[in-house]
């Protein structure tokens, strides 16, 4: 995403027999993450969930089953001068998409099933750090 908001980390998956293995977060990586809180949140096909921005959050997003589509919103001050980015998240490609404290993200599952969203967060949840806006807001 040229001069985006966000970074990619691209994340290992290790195949066995019977299964996976998706890596999430390896300490000794350059890209450090001071976790303090990891949740997980589903999302239905065709299901948008958004906008919201954090105001000192930062948002790590994998999504390890399913796919799912990151809209992303740079407002610059509050103007309607902004730009939108757009990511999707599934295994392939796998990685985690690091979103700054300040950008506005919506989610849209694409998968026929459900989808799997894993947040590797900064500081624990606080709905006063967190701005919400119904996703026809920036349409």
């Amino acid at each position: 995403m040229k001069d985006s908001p966000c970074s990619k980390t691209e994340l290992k998956i290790i195949p066995t027999d019977g299964g996976n293995v998706l890596h999430g977060y390896l300490k000794n990586n350059p890209e450090k993450i001071d976790i303090h809180e990891v949740y997980f949140s589903t999302i239905q096909k065709d299901q948008i969930r958004g906008w919201k921005m954090h105001k000192k959050m930062t948002v790590n997003l994998i999504v390890p089953i399913g796919k799912v589509k990151i809209h992303l919103i740079q407002d610059k001050d509050n103007s309607s001068d902004y730009q939108r980015y757009e990511e999707v998240l599934s295994q392939s490609p796998y990685f985690r998409l690091c979103i700054s404290p300040g950008v506005w993200f919506a989610f849209e599952g694409l998968s026929k099933f459900e989808s799997l969203i894993c947040n590797i967060a900064d500081m624990p949840h606080d709905p006063k750090e967190v701005v919400r806006k119904d996703f026809s807001f920036f349409c």
